[in-house]
């Protein structure tokens, strides 16, 4: 849905906050489709957040369904063997999936509130982006139809 390099969570979220919309994945499988559609892993601060978003998302592409603690230790497995996940940060992602697993979310319609937000903020920045370019062009028909789409 948008260029990778354009759009990135950590310039409006902390890391924290990013660990807070994959527990929310985690949870919630009506935000985890919202989630795997609107955002990408390089939009995360880091490779272990980005990574989890990963794994979540392509689980919930195959079966539609949240991805399980089983799940998941499986295919961390299986990113440590191909050489994807160091061996040595495991012990981080067991952290980092602790955190996600406790989460009470007791905010989790303020994240997905704030995701929206972004989403339709970064698709109205891109349609900005695409309206000036036809522009310049000289390519007036289409414009008033990439608004529309993002909106």
């Amino acid at each position: 849905m948008f260029d990778d390099t354009e759009y990135n969570l950590d310039e409006e979220f902390d890391e924290s906050f990013q660990a807070g919309i994959l527990s929310l994945m985690y949870n919630d499988s009506q935000f985890l489709s919202y989630a795997s559609e609107n955002l990408k892993p390089n939009f995360f601060a880091n490779k272990d957040l980005a990574w989890f978003f990963s794994a979540m998302r392509s689980h919930y592409a195959n079966s539609r369904k949240t991805i399980t603690e089983r799940a998941l230790k499986d295919r961390l497995k299986v990113s440590v063997k191909e050489q994807v996940v160091e061996r040595s940060r495991i012990k981080i992602f067991q952290n980092l999936f602790k955190a996600i697993r406790a989460d009470t979310l007791a905010d989790a319609g303020h994240i997905q509130d704030r995701v929206v937000e972004f989403v339709k903020r970064s698709l109205m920045k891109k349609a900005f982006s695409e309206a000036y370019l036809a522009y310049e062009k000289g390519e007036y028909e289409g414009i008033s139809a990439l608004f529309d789409k993002a909106y």
